[in-house]
């Protein structure tokens, strides 16, 4: 629920109700059954705060809905009210900790479907980069607290049944069916505060003087660019932390409001719309090369599922370190308009030139179809094509060969493992190569070069067993059960190849369905020590202890950063989030892969 103490309430308060027909921009404004504030970024997808889609722990808040343009006059009585409303089933998050400081307090939930919306207009709102101080700004949410213009309390009621301590704030109003009405849950209009601007700005950080109460966490800051209203920024709190419509003993008791909207000790923050206009809003997986202009420094490309669109981030430097900061999410282009994104996978394209080439996996119903792109990803997607006999494809993977070329690897829709490489640094072999025989069930495939002219393929099947084949520099070997851990998980999830923090050996790892992963080492010798146990949670320094943040997928590489080896772990969760770990580190710990800087221990 939106809990936050943090807000400042200026005293020249000037603002509007909105109506049921609020005109553009503002029809995209919304409430959250658990008091937040949020707005329409797409047809299915909306912004808020971070903290509104969480719990104090860092876990999920369950059963939320969202209401797009809310208006208690839209209420026709149980059990027939006709509210646009849709079931939030999962959300992006900038960082799982419970944070409001600076920019990462920011969201993106996802509404499959929704109900009564019909004759509703719920255009979403264009996201647009564009902030600087002075910039003049509209907030557009449903603030449990507002001064009348003259500075009165007039428009607000002492509330000591449900609020604990007991506060000044709007009047409770009728729920929809099914909902409640609670301290910071009023079902009121929403209102727009109109005369407000940047005040600061750094990093996409925002600082500013719009009016910030209980339910104005995450709405949007608008303002107007090309002739229409856009999305610059969504609101988490303010750098204060006093709730500035408390009761108060002092006679006449009432809240206290702040005569100086320019007071930078008492600013109200927002994270820009540069943080999350382009980080993937369902991550079904990624993978890791060289950073776009073929420097060693690491580049991170995401699947986006939903959009249907591959996103990226770089590591900044010139030469780049593993201190250094990286981009924001960026957009590398549209699959198409339906379907979605099921896999990705990366590789340098061949020693000349070291910029990466990336393959996606896309999906629409029982169809499907491989995609590839390469640096600097100014042209379309092309197809690459599937092996023949195959109309969709399970899983792929990619790494250099033996030459140092690029190679792909496929799990066709039939269950088999294929591989197409190169045959020189500009040309692709015409056929594909089969590197699994004896099943048909594989789900899952990862790859490696592991010198000496060696290859190794690890292939999971439907049941979850584990199989591996190794290529010789002529042919792959026949695929075999490859032994899984004592006491093995029930069943593996994905499968990848990483690196060894020392002397750059192939190291398989395992990610279990119990969120727990296995790593196992391939010598040059091509001998495989037993398996050990990478013990691993979801960073937080308040979540319970133990709890793991249901990961679907995992990327095994290092950090590509010359001259040090920083082997590091990459996750998707079911809920489309992206996390790391950097395993030379010693880090136990999954941490969200959405600031600008790579967390270190007691980040995000």
């Amino acid at each position: 629920m939106d809990t936050s103490q943090s807000r400042e309430v200026f005293c020249a308060d000037q603002w509007f109700d909105l109506t049921t027909t609020p005109g553009q921009g503002y029809n995209a404004v919304g409430y959250l059954n658990n008091g937040c504030s949020g707005f329409l970024i797409d047809a299915n997808h909306f912004v808020a705060a971070g903290h509104c889609f969480k719990n104090g722990d860092g876990t999920w808040q369950p059963s939320l809905r969202f209401y797009p343009n809310f208006h208690p006059s839209r209420l026709g009585g149980p059990p027939h009210d006709h509210v646009p409303r849709g079931t939030v089933t999962r959300a992006v998050v900038a960082t799982r900790r419970y944070l409001y400081e600076g920019g990462n307090d920011w969201g993106i939930g996802y509404v499959p479907s929704w109900n009564d919306t019909a004759g509703i207009d719920m255009t979403p709102v264009q996201l647009q980069d564009l902030n600087y101080v002075g910039l003049s700004l509209v907030q557009p949410g449903y603030p449990r607290h507002w001064f009348s213009p003259d500075g009165s309390i007039s428009q607000m009621v002492p509330d000591w049944v449900n609020c604990n301590p007991p506060i000044w704030t709007s009047p409770l109003g009728q729920p929809p069916f099914g909902e409640v009405t609670a301290c910071n849950r009023r079902w009121q209009p929403g209102r727009a505060r109109y005369n407000c601007t940047v005040t600061s700005t750094s990093d996409a950080s925002i600082l500013h003087n719009c009016d910030v109460s209980g339910g104005n966490s995450g709405s949007a800051l608008l303002t107007s660019a090309g002739g229409q209203l856009v999305a610059v920024g969504v609101t988490g709190g303010s750098i204060t932390q006093d709730e500035v419509t408390q009761w108060t003993d002092s006679y006449p008791p009432g809240p206290q409001c702040n005569t100086n909207p320019f007071d930078m000790a008492r600013q109200n923050y927002a994270a820009g719309s540069a943080r999350f206009m382009s980080a993937p809003r369902f991550a079904s997986n990624v993978a890791i090369a060289n950073r776009k202009d073929g420097a060693a420094a690491t580049g991170v490309f995401a699947a986006d599922g939903d959009a249907i669109r591959v996103r990226y981030r770089e590591r900044i430097g010139a030469p780049p370190t593993t201190s250094d900061p990286f981009t924001f999410w960026s957009d590398l282009g549209s699959i198409s308009t339906l379907g979605t994104l099921t896999s990705i996978a990366a590789c340098n394209q061949h020693p000349r030139d070291q910029r990466p080439r990336v393959f996606v996996l896309y999906r629409l119903l029982q169809y499907g179809a491989l995609y590839t792109n390469t640096a600097p990803f100014t042209g379309p997607w092309t197809s690459f094509g599937l092996p023949p006999g195959n109309s969709s494809a399970f899983d792929i993977d990619a790494n250099y060969d033996p030459n140092g070329r690029c190679q792909v690897f496929v799990v066709g829709g039939n269950g088999v493992a294929y591989t197409r490489r190169m045959t020189s640094d500009t040309t692709w072999s015409s056929t594909w190569d089969t590197v699994s025989t004896g099943t048909s069930s594989y789900r899952r495939i990862s790859a490696t070069y592991n010198g000496g002219g060696i290859m190794w393929a690890a292939m999971v099947n439907s049941s979850g067993a584990l199989y591996s084949a190794k290529y010789n520099g002529s042919t792959w070997s026949t695929s075999g059960a490859f032994m899984l851990p004592i006491s093995p998980p029930d069943t593996i999830t994905d499968v990848d190849f990483g690196f060894n923090a020392t002397n750059g050996n192939a190291v398989l790892w395992l990610l279990a369905s119990d969120d727990t992963l296995w790593q196992r080492e391939v010598s040059n010798s091509g001998s495989w020590p037993w398996w050990s146990n990478w013990p691993t949670v979801l960073y937080s320094d308040v979540l319970p202890p133990g709890t793991t943040p249901d990961l679907a997928t995992i990327t095994a590489s290092r950090w590509l950063e010359s001259p040090t080896w920083k082997p590091m772990l990459f996750s998707t969760d079911i809920a489309g989030n992206v996390y790391q770990l950097t395993i030379a580190g010693g880090e136990t710990g999954w941490k969200s892969f959405y600031s600008k800087y790579i967390p270190t221990a007691g980040g995000y």
